[in-house]
């Protein structure tokens, strides 16, 4: 019988295009999904999409092929080690890495050597890798768009705020230098958004911090600071996105460090990052190069990063984030703390020599904490107590989506609303509100009073739904002797609230668009095939319209086998 060799390499010829290729030694003893790394890493592309091995030589065959473990189709490629395959000089087959650009390489075995490979080694490196992702003028992305046709403006109920400029900070280039370091790690790609890993601040507070950008579409770290940061990540964690995201987004309380493009943040952020990267010689082509610092405030829309504890807070955050993908180096991430349990974490404490590592419990999360409003006004209180209490009636406090500024802070807030509705005789008011909602709580109260007095009229019961309702008008029933109630589902308001919503212009802002469209360019077909069945409704209807670049339509087409 002969004897299973111990001891095998290989050397694989792979071919980009025409005039393109590199001759790739490697140990029989790698993984498909490792050789998948050393082909991207010979051609200088990053490794941040799907992708799949057709061992028939056949484009998108189902017979024999190995996919991304993250693609959710077996059989995976970090469970077949090169020699299982039993590779042979001569043999051909394919590697598709992102299946929405579709990088085609065509692999061919050159040599089967009798010895190991400790590490790959590129041999042969013929012709100019092409660009992953071409450095795109602003302009061109600009234009690709221009057809876009947004919904028309009821401009009655939305503030013109196009000279509103947001206050900004001058970067510091510690930590501009601490980004570009966390660009070069790529830790995103040895943790998930779920790896949570802490870290004591110079101030002595904690902060919690979760790395995104597993599967590319969003690269980011993000910090969470004290025990209002930590309930804001339990809020994400445990988001059900779907039925309702602002409620997610406004909940947010976090400082991030994000790597986006060039047309994604304010030109005096870009400009900083261009001087810098211009001083230092770092190369700012391609997509997700230049760091961003946004910052996300419970009933704030998200802004920029500009008090100096801040910045410092992000430094501390990215430098642990280093010291983090150091450590993963020469360790896996059980051994160093991470999905111990659901209850602790790797803590890191900085020392004058680097870090101490511990394991920390995580702290119980608090509740959102809502703004009360004590109804202070003895006389319209007074005044409402005399009034006759009958029936039923529906209240509900609602937070939209489209910002208003704030010239006081010069920071864009989410306005908020509240509905009321006397279902017995199909009345139903709305009062707006355009201020900061926490500080203007209280007024709103008494404003939903003073229309009470105006109707005549007082309810014996309000039904009302969610902690910023019930937390909003509490007091207020109390001292008026009104019965409050929670329910799932109302007789009127669901109904009024879904006109508004259908009546709104825009409920998005602009950017808000452009930044869903740039997010679902970079996900890959499968990524988009898993989006629930009403989204792919709606995509479904906007394809033709020319609202998506030709990239994406011809994505969707594939996708809904159009």
């Amino acid at each position: 019988m002969k004897s299973k060799k111990s001891k095998i390499s290989y050397v694989i010829s792979v071919s980009l295009g025409t005039g393109c290729y590199r001759h790739i030694q490697i140990s029989g003893k790698k993984t498909l999904d490792y050789f998948a790394g050393c082909i991207l890493d010979a051609f200088n592309f990053d490794f941040d999409h799907l992708y799949s091995f057709f061992m028939d030589n056949k484009w998108w065959s189902q017979i024999n092929a190995y996919n991304s473990p993250y693609s959710g189709e077996l059989p995976y490629a970090d469970q077949i080690k090169l020699s299982q395959l039993r590779l042979s000089k001569g043999q051909a087959f394919k590697f598709l890495f992102d299946y929405g650009d579709e990088w085609r390489f065509q692999c061919k075995v050159l040599r089967v050597l009798d010895e190991d490979t400790p590490e790959p080694l590129i041999i042969r490196a013929v012709g100019e890798a092409p660009e992953q992702y071409p450095c795109y003028d602003e302009d061109d992305f600009n234009n690709e768009y221009d057809d876009i046709s947004l919904p028309e403006t009821d401009v009655s109920n939305n503030s013109d705020y196009s000279d509103f400029e947001p206050k900004t900070g001058t970067i510091p280039d510690e930590l501009l230098e601490a980004s570009f370091q966390h660009r070069s790690d790529k830790l995103w790609k040895k943790l998930c958004d779920s790896d949570i890993f802490a870290v004591k601040l110079s101030d002595g507070q904690t902060g919690y911090c979760s790395v995104m950008g597993k599967l590319g579409e969003c690269i980011a770290l993000a910090l969470y600071i004290g025990d209002e940061g930590l309930r804001s990540l339990n809020t994400i964690m445990n988001a059900d996105y779907n039925s309702d995201p602002l409620s997610v987004l406004i909940s947010q309380n976090c400082l991030q460090l994000e790597l986006t493009n060039k047309y994604d943040i304010p030109d005096d952020s870009a400009e900083q990052v261009k001087k810098y990267a211009k001083a230092h010689n770092i190369n700012l082509k391609g997509r997700n190069t230049y760091p961003y610092f946004p910052k996300f405030q419970s009933y704030y829309a998200p802004w920029i990063i500009t008090e100096p504890t801040d910045f410092q807070y992000m430094l501390e955050a990215v430098c642990a984030a280093h010291e983090v993908s150091e450590k993963l180096k020469s360790n896996d991430k059980f051994s160093l703390g991470f999905e111990i349990s659901n209850s602790e974490m790797p803590l890191l404490t900085p020392t004058d020599n680097g870090y101490d590592w511990s394991i920390t419990d995580l702290p119980t999360v608090k509740s959102e904490s809502c703004p009360e409003p004590e109804m202070k006004n003895d006389i319209l209180i007074g005044r409402i107590n005399k009034l006759k209490k009958h029936g039923t009636w529906e209240f509900r406090h609602f937070i939209k989506s489209q910002p208003v500024p704030d010239e006081k802070r010069q920071l864009l807030i989410y306005p908020s609303l509240v509905i009321t509705a006397v279902p017995e005789t199909g009345k139903s008011w709305i009062i707006e509100n355009s201020g900061f909602y926490p500080d203007e709580a209280e007024n709103i109260v008494s404003a939903f009073a003073t229309r009470l007095l105006e109707y005549d009229s007082c309810p014996e019961t309000i039904l009302t739904s969610g902690k910023h309702s019930v937390s909003l008008i509490s007091d207020f029933c109390k001292k008026c002797g009104i019965k409050l109630m929670e329910t799932d589902s109302f007789e009127m308001i669901d109904e009024i609230l879904e006109k508004i919503m259908n009546r709104s212009s825009n409920p998005f802002m602009e950017s808000q668009i452009f930044e869903m469209l740039s997010i679902l360019e970079q996900m890959s077909e499968d990524e988009l095939s898993t989006m629930p069945p009403q989204l792919h409704g709606i995509l479904l209807e906007m394809i033709g319209k020319g609202i998506f670049s030709s990239a994406l339509e011809k994505k969707l087409t594939k996708l809904f086998d159009l």
